[in-house]
């Protein structure tokens, strides 16, 4: 095929279809026989919770999510919005397939990479145009994603978010010191992050 040609067929297709391109894909690699360690046809192997079935399930449940990720790369230019866009996308339908699984984990970091791949078709011309886009999509700090993780830090160490302002368990009577640092979580004053709170903040 023709770059011409890859070129007007990418521009030609649907988020619709990009989706269930990337469903069939998921199919397709699910029905694949034999896959030693994974589920396949003859059997589950080293995954008891998965069945084909499932596997099946689950890919149809990241239909829609995967065509809003390709609907979002062709209303949004390449950069942080669209990656802050991508993630929420990313993040509810994660939750929609944990539901549509009964909460097994089937396809989760193939959500991120198709997810990242449909945006990448949607808004190239060819193949190679999709996987640059997607790499440096997936490169871009998740602004929404960093927030909340700044949230759920100052909150696990019960501290203020900066030298000064009041905590928002303890109230103004907590306040960090700009001398002596927080009170809380140890950070020294003039400490750029707090210390790394003992569990994973992902």
């Amino acid at each position: 095929m023709t770059d011409a040609v890859t070129a007007t067929a990418l521009r030609q297709l649907s988020a619709e279809r990009i989706a269930d391109e990337a469903v069939g894909a998921l199919l397709t690699e699910a029905l694949l026989t034999p896959k030693p360690g994974l589920v396949d046809a003859s059997g589950r192997r080293s995954h008891p919770d998965m069945t084909l079935a499932l596997l099946a399930t689950s890919a149809g449940a990241l239909r829609d999510p995967l065509q809003q990720c390709a609907d979002a790369a062709r209303a949004i230019p390449l950069g942080l919005e669209l990656r802050a866009h991508i993630g929420a996308i990313g993040r509810a339908g994660e939750r929609r397939m944990l539901a549509a699984t009964g909460g097994v984990n089937t396809h989760r970091g193939a959500l991120w990479a198709l997810g990242l791949l449909s945006a990448g078709v949607a808004a190239t011309e060819n193949d190679f145009e999709a996987v640059d886009f997607a790499s440096r999509l997936a490169r871009l700090p998740d602004t929404a994603q960093s927030v909340s993780r700044t949230i759920r830090t100052a909150s696990t160490h019960d501290c203020a978010t900066a030298p000064g302002e009041p905590s928002a368990k303890r109230g103004p009577a907590s306040r960090t010191s700009s001398t002596t640092g927080c009170r809380c979580c140890g950070r020294a004053a003039g400490a750029a992050n707090p210390p790394t709170p003992p569990h994973s903040m992902r």
